[in-house]
């Protein structure tokens, strides 16, 4: 017999109604729920959070009164625009009307994620540091990772042919390198 709680695959413990892992668990206090306690006897979907209060939200709360897009996450706030709600990022602004940092990455528009790149650039820059075993260095996955049209971050000389890495434009490999990270 399969345990009580919905879609958990496992089978029951014997003389239970639950598994091992739901051993502790209750379940929800609304008939015919097969979802598992989270507070005052209910789950989550039958109200053991809370709405958010924005106006018209029909969210559960994140932290304090409101859901994360009205600034239930971290104590952000709201973006100061008039007649925007959006959750504030830097400068008590959302990310629409200034409120992020652009990558660090010369020309990049994108905004950045973790250590001031985006997240492509990070990825990038991540797998430069990582030398292989053998001291080689495949570079034509760059290039399969871009957009169509766009130029690569290194150069091939003329006349080397296309896999050819040969020649590496090393200016933008010693930007790279003095990012902080």
């Amino acid at each position: 017999m399969r345990c009580y709680f919905q879609d958990c695959p496992h089978t029951v413990t014997d003389g239970s109604w639950r598994c091992h892992f739901h051993r502790h668990r209750l379940k929800c206090s609304v008939e015919s729920c097969r979802n598992q306690v989270y507070a005052r006897g209910r789950c989550v979907r039958h109200g053991a959070k809370p709405l958010c209060q924005f106006e018209s939200c029909k969210t559960n709360v994140r932290y304090g009164k409101f859901c994360a897009k009205h600034g239930g996450g971290k104590r952000r706030g709201v973006c100061v625009e008039p007649g925007c709600a959006n959750q504030a990022q830097a400068r008590q602004r959302c990310i629409r009307h200034g409120g992020g940092r652009h990558c660090r990455a010369d020309g990049c528009l994108k905004y950045a994620r973790t250590n001031g790149l985006c997240t492509r650039h990070g990825r990038l820059f991540s797998s430069l540091l990582k030398k292989p075993a053998d001291d080689t260095f495949e570079w034509n996955w760059i290039v399969e990772t871009m957009a169509p049209g766009e130029q690569p971050f290194y150069a091939i000389a003329d006349g080397l042919g296309d896999d050819s890495n040969a020649w590496i434009d090393h200016a933008i490999l010693d930007d790279l390198s003095r990012i902080d990270l």
